[in-house]
């Protein structure tokens, strides 16, 4: 197996729509405070918290990629197609990918100074890695019954309201700050103008 593939084909979850892309940052933001907060609470200096919270990601990522596979075969089957080799080869290749990120993980956990943001880097991938194989599982159970199950597609819509009030949220912050620059900008004009007119 080619490493390189495998963490091509890993780090390929960066490709996903931006709605799963923002939720995903935000899930791993949260996450990572509630890791550093514990680990705190608890005056632990160690990666135990941590490295439980990783194994714990990658067995979720593990099952939702068995759920997917079986799936695949199912939809296959449904519609009379032998199984290919290539199905094989991407699963596995997922799953050599996923314990290849695992293992830079964990380098960078013993390495790296632990925080918030090693947090958020870390488990940022991870989450994007389960939302994938989840969009995927969605898709077969589509392909079998003609429609995505409610959890799906009510998932599908959440993201998409979040990601709309992101872009809302950054707008509005956006033309703030403008409105901002302009009254500092207006106001500095003004004050030479009164100055010159003391004089």
């Amino acid at each position: 197996m080619n490493a390189f593939l495998a963490l091509k084909l890993f780090f390929s979850v960066f490709l996903l729509k931006k709605s799963y892309m923002i939720n995903a940052i935000i899930l791993s933001a949260s996450f990572s405070y509630f890791v550093e907060k514990l680990t705190s609470q608890y005056h632990s200096q160690d990666l135990t918290i941590p490295i439980f919270s990783l194994l714990a990601f990658v067995t979720l990522s593990f099952s939702f990629m068995f759920f997917d596979f079986i799936t695949g075969i199912l939809v296959s089957r449904t519609n009379g197609e032998k199984i290919k080799s290539k199905k094989w080869a991407t699963t596995v290749a997922k799953l050599f990918g996923t314990i290849l990120y695992l293992c830079m993980s964990f380098l960078i956990l013993f390495v790296a100074p632990l925080g918030y943001l090693v947090y958020t880097l870390i488990f940022g991938p991870l989450i994007l890695s389960i939302l994938r194989e989840y969009i995927s599982i969605g898709e077969n159970l589509e392909a079998m019954y003609g429609k995505k199950p409610y959890l799906f597609t009510v998932i599908d819509k959440v993201f998409d309201i979040f990601e709309l009030r992101f872009f809302k949220t950054l707008k509005n912050h956006s033309l703030k700050n403008e409105k901002n620059n302009l009254e500092s900008e207006q106001h500095f004009e003004i004050e030479p103008e009164q100055n010159e007119e003391e004089r």
